[in-house]
């Protein structure tokens, strides 16, 4: 028999910009998905895909998706340096999505989101947003409570779509 060492214990150290040190925490990744899984079960939107864009997208979008049996969209920031030329990838007959995020500010992702998905799939409507770091881990809200403690998502009424020769 081999003389067996005792198992070391080992304590990650987070190097990372503040709003993905969510994601890259095992423990506090799968609470946030709880909580988002939770907010979309309850709300009262139809959807049958869930866009994203962007390393913080990539990073929440794949588990929300896949705990809600819903096909991806995913919006590529850039083709450069990418091993495809295109621009959105994935569910192509999607009739209404949502885009989740960790966080919106200016709304300038979600309209490049939603201009680029209009390109790759002209039928498809945008008709929310989940911001999954407004969510505390129960789902109820959390840090960014104050900027509207109400809604958690936010919906898109017909007439929100972005004017398109804002992006041509």
């Amino acid at each position: 028999m081999r003389n067996m060492k005792p198992k070391q214990t080992h304590t990650p150290h987070y190097k990372t910009c503040d709003y993905l040190r969510f994601y890259l925490d095992p423990a506090q990744a799968t609470a946030k998905f709880k909580a988002a899984v939770k907010v979309l079960r309850k709300c009262e939107v139809e959807f049958d895909s869930i866009a994203f864009c962007g390393m913080s997208g990539a990073l929440i979008a794949p588990p929300i998706a896949h705990r809600l049996k819903k096909p991806l969209l995913m919006v590529r920031k850039t083709t450069v340096g990418c091993h495809s030329s295109d621009k959105v990838e994935g569910n192509q007959n999607c009739e209404r999505y949502i885009i989740v995020d960790d966080l919106t500010s200016s709304g300038r992702t979600i309209k490049r989101i939603q201009y680029e998905i209009h390109k790759f799939a002209p039928d498809a409507r945008c008709v929310g947003f989940l911001g999954v770091n407004y969510l505390s881990n129960d789902g109820t809200g959390g840090y960014w409570d104050r900027l509207d403690p109400e809604q958690k998502f936010y919906t898109f009424e017909d007439g929100d779509e972005p004017n398109l020769k804002d992006w041509e």
